[in-house]
């Protein structure tokens, strides 16, 4: 995470647009607004925001690529 935080600190010391990190789907806390989640729909949000964050990440270093070919 260490190198996207650097590639982005390039793109935007560039002043080329970045996007933005994915956010957490929020989760009612409300006991009556629906049921308690099941563990494999938690395990599910889980795994689809992990793959939302690493298509991010994906999509920082390809835009870096593109503005920054290597030499």
């Amino acid at each position: 995470m260490q190198r996207v935080i650097h590639l982005i600190e390039a793109l935007q010391g560039a002043g080329i647009p970045v996007p933005p990190f994915p956010c957490v789907e929020p989760v009612p806390v409300n006991p009556g607004a629906r049921p308690a989640l099941a563990e494999s729909e938690i395990q599910a949000r889980t795994d689809a925001y992990e793959a939302r964050v690493e298509a991010w990440r994906q999509d920082v270093i390809t835009l870096h690529r593109l503005h920054f070919p290597l030499r």
